[in-house]
């Protein structure tokens, strides 16, 4: 009788431990730790310098916050129900490809020539094996 109880209770805690890990939001890290990583890696593929880091750190933590923003805008919207409209559509696309521009004029006055083109090279090839991934899944309303 105690070997069926303590199975019971073994196989009970087992389950209970392994179920304790649905919510735990799927181990994001923040907007800070990401711009850590990302700053890491860029590091190690373009050998960047101290000032570099510093000021490519300081280009990704503003595009973080632009982007966490923008998150929640959305968030809000979707909770109140609140579809944008076909023009809201475009005017957000004209942004994001805004905003890219800008970007890459930031990244090309702080890094070399070859550091750049390293990095846009990488970028492409970041986006082709996104699409690929992304193109593999259904999409709604596609």
């Amino acid at each position: 009788m105690r070997k069926l109880i303590l199975a019971v209770a073994l196989v009970v805690g087992l389950t209970a431990f392994a179920q304790g890990k649905k919510g735990d939001g799927k181990g994001r890290m923040t907007p800070e730790q990401q711009v850590e990583v990302v700053l890491k890696k860029m590091t190690s593929e373009l050998s960047l310098d101290a000032k570099q880091q510093d000021e490519v750190k300081a280009i990704l933590v503003e595009q973080s916050k632009k982007r966490e923003a923008k998150k929640e805008e959305f968030k809000t919207r979707r909770e109140k129900g609140d579809k944008p409209s076909d023009e809201e559509i475009a005017t957000m696309k004209k942004n994001r490809i805004d905003e890219e521009l800008a970007m890459k004029n930031k990244m090309k006055k702080v890094l070399s020539e070859d550091q750049y083109k390293k990095w846009t090279e990488a970028k492409k090839d970041r986006m082709e094996k996104f699409k690929g991934k992304r193109g593999a899944k259904p999409v709604d309303g596609e």
